[in-house]
């Protein structure tokens, strides 16, 4: 992989990255570490793919599967990770409403963000998550649930 392509696929894909990684975490701070492990492994043991899709889809699932390594270490379940600074979020017009999605539970607001910000449909996510598609559905229905009790309470919208 060339230094130029490198560059390109890290523009493209380092907020997308970041908040699957927040999404699975809940820790700014892990989601930031794990970014760089997988750009670094995106840099030094690149896919085989030629097209920008197949190389999103793989930085997902490596994301979510160094997400899943860094939730069984034991470092991690014996750390605290209740966070003092702020949330790192694109800017956007519905800034709020992001906000809101990331209040949700991980397992949650992991599905959500996939859906409705990155637009991937139910199997695909099921496929990246290693989930089934029944699962991806029953969060998606549990999220819009909790996600309108919180707007109704905080009147975001």
């Amino acid at each position: 992989m060339t230094e130029q392509e490198f560059t390109r696929l890290f523009g493209m894909y380092r907020r997308l990255v970041y908040h699957v990684a927040y999404c699975n975490i809940g820790d700014a701070a892990e989601a930031e570490d794990i970014s760089q492990e997988v750009f670094l492994k995106l840099y030094t043991r690149p896919p085989a793919y030629d097209e920008d899709v197949q190389v999103k889809s793989w930085l997902i699932r490596v994301t979510v599967n160094r997400c899943r390594d860094v939730r069984r270490s034991l470092w991690f379940r014996l750390t605290d990770h209740t966070e003092d600074e702020p949330v790192i979020q694109p800017p956007s017009d519905t800034n709020e409403l992001l906000e809101a999605v990331m209040s949700l539970s991980p397992k949650l607001r992991c599905v959500m963000y996939m859906y409705y910000y990155e637009d991937y449909p139910v199997k695909e996510i099921a496929t990246l998550l290693g989930i089934k598609e029944t699962a991806v559905t029953s969060r998606l229905m549990r999220g819009r649930a909790e996600l309108k009790k919180l707007i109704e309470k905080e009147e975001l919208l």
